[in-house]
């Protein structure tokens, strides 16, 4: 659990600040804070002289006159809310364990590591357009103790702010009281509420 924690706190730092650090169109910053994200993990492995495995999953986006654009690796999910209906934009890049159909499994085929990175999920060159109804969600594994279906339900009664649909995904989780929850981090971006 610490060495996703650290890997997980490494990665963001270093991402948002080359992120913020970068001018230009969207994706070219994008891919370059994954980079050096994923050097930032590699660095901190070798301080730790090769003995801790630091591996995290990433989803970020950046929206820009309402037209989003990310990157992911991993099975953090992104999806776009509109009032009816829940879609996940990027690629999961879990492995779902046959033996279990119906359970979802968290065995990764892909995330970032203090290796080379090996396949990341981009939004369409164009991006993604909002339009005036949609928002984005984009959480952590965690989410996924709850069905597509329950969290648009859970977004439907949270309707008073970007807060309220955070808070309520968060309590909707918690009360599931799965054992071994995974961490559960939610973020929701809208272009007016």
């Amino acid at each position: 659990y610490l060495q996703g924690q650290l890997a997980s706190q490494l990665a963001t730092e270093s991402f948002v600040e080359h992120f913020l650090r970068g001018e230009g169109r969207s994706m070219p910053r994008l891919s370059f804070a994954l980079e050096q994200a994923n050097a930032r993990l590699r660095m901190a492995w070798m301080e730790l002289e090769r003995k801790v495995p630091l591996v995290t999953t990433i989803v970020a986006v950046h929206v820009f006159r309402g037209v989003a654009h990310w990157v992911s690796i991993g099975d953090s999910p992104l999806y776009v809310w509109r009032r009816s209906s829940l879609k996940r934009l990027n690629a999961d890049h879990s492995v779902q364990d046959p033996s279990r159909p119906g359970v979802r499994s968290n065995t990764l085929r892909y995330a970032l590591t203090y290796r080379p990175i090996e396949a990341v999920d981009r939004s369409p060159r164009r991006g993604f357009s909002l339009g005036r109804d949609a928002k984005l969600v984009c959480a952590s594994d965690g989410v996924f103790t709850l069905s597509d279906q329950r969290i648009c339900e859970t977004l439907n009664v949270q309707p008073v702010s970007v807060q309220g649909a955070v808070d309520g995904l968060l309590e909707e989780v918690s009360a599931v009281g799965k054992p071994r929850q995974d961490n559960t981090t939610v973020a929701v971006v809208a272009r007016q509420w």
